[in-house]
């Protein structure tokens, strides 16, 4: 099962339970560097022991240290550009 790791008080640390899914409103970061969206982290997760960490809620997560901008590799196929559609 893999791990959820967030910084949110309704999704804090856990292992995914049966029947549980991801929150389709947060950012996942994967083990690996792999960023989704919780509608794309795709069923594959369900069965890794890798963890996904919620970097933050909303289709995008700016790293306040060094403005580093983290968006959903399959919303964002050609990255993320703040200001278009």
């Amino acid at each position: 099962m893999p791990m959820i790791i967030s910084p949110h008080r309704r999704q804090q640390p856990h292992d995914l339970r049966p029947g549980e899914s991801f929150d389709e409103a947060c950012i996942y970061i994967h083990d690996s560097g792999r960023v989704a969206c919780g509608r794309h982290v795709g069923t594959e997760a369900t069965y890794t022991p890798q963890a996904w960490s919620c970097l933050g809620l909303g289709p995008t997560f700016t790293n306040p240290d060094d403005g580093i901008v983290f968006a959903c590799e399959i919303c964002f196929p050609r990255g993320y550009h703040a200001g278009r559609g």
